[in-house]
């Protein structure tokens, strides 16, 4: 019985083993498949096509969202702090060489990209909020509010401008449901970020509003 007990037990550690092994090949796999499988399913923002429209949408959110935009995960870390900064708390926009985050006071929104050559004409009446800032893309744009359910485009790789603008301009509580988000992009040296428009309000969480001014 001793003997059998031994042998038994040898056996499920054996199973432990192999099956801890074959997880670990299993994601490893999985980790080199990502970018691949990431870019087959890209749309394409090009010349041709130069505007794309996703619907962003995240049921577990409470009143607000952080939406993620990526062009080098390797320069971009997404933290529980990053909004702590005055400047980032003020703009509601935390910004990093290869990513930027916006805080979104919704659930569901709605996110135009548009691709352009040359720095589009700035058109902020119609806005709440309008920044500049740098973006480095290494040939994907990544997009979403979580990053189990990140959209992915196609892009030539190198340095834009990007361009953020909420809308509609928010002068009732009404206006707060007709939220939405236009991103453009335009290739670029300058670096830095640039606020052509600040809210003057407080959003729906309460947080400090903005004021016009340039960095």
């Amino acid at each position: 019985m001793l003997k059998d007990a031994i042998v038994a037990a040898r056996f499920n550690r054996l199973t432990c083993v192999l099956a801890t092994a074959f997880i670990s090949l299993f994601f490893a796999a999985c980790s080199e498949k990502e970018p691949s499988s990431e870019a087959e399913g890209a749309v394409v923002l090009s010349d041709a096509s130069p505007v794309v429209n996703l619907t962003l949408s995240d049921r577990r959110a409470v009143m607000s969202s952080v939406i993620s935009v990526i062009g080098d995960p390797d320069q971009f870390v997404k933290t529980p702090d990053m909004f702590n900064s005055p400047e980032a708390t003020l703009r509601g926009l935390a910004v990093q060489r290869g990513g930027i985050a916006i805080n979104a006071p919704a659930e569901q929104i709605p996110v135009e990209i548009r691709l352009h050559q040359s720095p589009p004409s700035s058109r902020t009446a119609k806005f709440e909020s309008v920044i500049e800032t740098t973006l480095d893309v290494d040939s994907l744009l990544r997009i979403g509010l979580r990053p189990s359910d990140m959209h992915a485009i196609k892009l030539t790789a190198g340095q834009y401008r990007i361009r953020i603008s909420q809308g509609p301009e928010i002068k009732t509580e009404q206006d707060l449901k007709s939220l939405h988000f236009v991103l453009e992009l335009w290739p670029s040296d300058q670096t830095g970020t640039k606020v052509l428009k600040q809210s003057r309000l407080r959003d729906s969480l309460g947080q400090p509003g903005m004021i016009d001014q340039g960095v």
